[in-house]
């Protein structure tokens, strides 16, 4: 079955823009690429690299936090730590299971509702 040429010329997409590669990991945490003329972008980087070991090393329906991260909410979450992993170009990173509230911050005994004291807390950070 014949089909119909195209009306218009198609348009072409812009040539990709190449950010440079990094001397040392740790000088600019993420770069990006533009490869689509629909402004698509694919991230890459020692953000990404950490985000992508977190996500591979979780499970599912729990959330998996760094040693960064529970150092900041460690006095609001109960945690399991999980040990170390390994993230491409870096040190290993603690790792760790967020499992609910602190009991001073929860409204229920599982730790999944906040109470107002929680609330109070949130505003003053």
């Amino acid at each position: 079955v014949p089909t119909e040429a195209p009306t218009e010329a198609p348009t072409e997409a812009p040539a990709p823009t190449e950010a440079p590669a990094p001397t040392e990991p740790a000088e600019d945490p993420m770069y990006t690429l533009r490869v689509t003329a629909d402004k698509t972008s694919a991230f890459w980087g020692d953000t990404v690299n950490v985000a992508s070991r977190m996500e591979s090393g979780g499970e599912a329906g729990r959330i998996n936090i760094s040693e960064t991260t529970y150092n900041y909410v460690k006095d609001y979450l109960r945690c399991t730590y999980r040990g170390k992993m390994p993230v491409k170009n870096k040190e290993n990173i603690g790792m760790y299971f967020v499992e609910g509230l602190m009991p001073k911050y929860s409204a229920d005994e599982l730790g999944r509702i906040p109470n107002s004291d929680f609330k109070v807390a949130m505003r003053k950070l």
